[in-house]
């Protein structure tokens, strides 16, 4: 491995990384509105955005069980103790960051915040060169075989 500590040595928190964007794009919002300013969402926008919300959280549930049943760690500065590959992870490797994803995008359409949607290429970016990459070649050394199958098997994102 390429890092003192078992973790993955990611760049951010993934969490810190979509709260961050969002209040930025908040802020600019305030300053300078797209969509008729903040808090102010067409009635197709709350029931998008209302719906992605939900099914992120769902999607997270089900992915902090399916971590809760293998028995290893969901933050990513703590160690990994297992492959998960069960439930979400059975079709996608980043199923959580999908669902962040998600509830990000719905966020942004709630309260009306385009801006967020704007910046979400970059925040995906940071997400896949800051985490995602970071934390496949610390899996790979860990559990090289384990992993190496589990890729074979599963995208990483659909």
């Amino acid at each position: 491995m390429t890092h003192n500590k078992d973790n993955a040595g990611v760049a951010v928190h993934p969490p810190l990384l979509f709260l961050g964007g969002l209040a930025i794009a908040c802020a600019v919002e305030g300053v300078a509105p797209l969509w008729g300013g903040l808090l102010n969402a067409p009635t197709q926008a709350l029931i998008i955005g209302a719906a992605a919300v939900l099914c992120a959280i769902a999607l997270l549930a089900a992915c902090f069980v399916s971590f809760t049943r293998a028995g290893t760690n969901v933050p990513t500065n703590r160690p990994s103790t297992a492959i998960v590959s069960s439930g979400p992870y059975s079709f996608s490797r980043n199923p959580i960051y999908i669902a962040l994803m998600a509830f990000y995008g719905g966020l942004c359409l709630l309260l009306n915040a385009p801006w967020g949607l704007i910046v979400l290429p970059v925040l995906f970016a940071v997400l896949l060169f800051g985490v995602v990459q970071r934390e496949e070649v610390y899996l790979a050394a860990k559990f090289p075989r384990e992993y190496a199958d589990y890729c074979a098997r599963v995208r990483r994102w659909l």
